[in-house]
């Protein structure tokens, strides 16, 4: 968070984002704050400065609202960047696709969005996807033509228990909790 207390210290920096809880501010706000999330220089720059300080040669990042997309730009040619995708998050800036509201991804807007985004994925960044349907969607929407991309289904392990009960139930909630 931006008011967090922790400091830079022993190879670990922390890069204070703003992420309000978007649903509490109306839309026309959430518009400028997502420009400013895409656009936020002041992470791309402590990015680059962290990237050229520790001469990485590889980032692996995930969602990067809070952070800023264009810190993308600022992982050198020879840095290997591995992507984790999660969501829609760059077809939409909610990241949550609902059943019957599936045509959001297709507004103007959203296609404005869209093509932002897909500037921030160049040629060395691999893309990690959990299922292919979710690589499929972004392919659809003319992301990662020039990346090489994979599906990787996260595992669950399970350890085989021949003493379980027949009548024991597992349950296992994949979502989304809210109100």
């Amino acid at each position: 968070p931006y008011f967090n207390p922790y400091k830079n210290n022993n190879g670990q920096y922390y890069l204070r984002s703003f992420f309000p809880y978007l649903d509490s501010i109306p839309k026309i706000l959430r518009l400028f704050w997502h420009v400013f999330n895409i656009f936020n220089i002041f992470n791309a720059f402590k990015v680059y400065n962290i990237l050229k300080k520790e001469k990485v040669d590889a980032v692996l990042s995930h969602n990067m609202m809070g952070i800023g997309l264009i810190s993308l730009l600022f992982f050198s040619s020879k840095t290997i960047n591995i992507h984790t995708l999660h969501d829609i998050s760059l077809l939409h800036p909610s990241g949550l696709l609902f059943l019957n509201k599936e045509k959001k991804i297709n507004t103007t807007l959203a296609k404005i969005y869209q093509n932002i985004c897909k500037i921030f994925f160049k040629k060395n960044t691999i893309i990690f996807s959990p299922s292919e349907w979710l690589l499929s969607l972004y392919k659809r929407k003319g992301f990662f033509k020039n990346n090489k991309t994979i599906v990787q289904a996260n595992p669950i392990l399970r350890k085989v228990d021949s003493k379980k009960r027949p009548c024991q139930k597992e349950i296992l909630f994949v979502g989304l909790l809210s109100k």
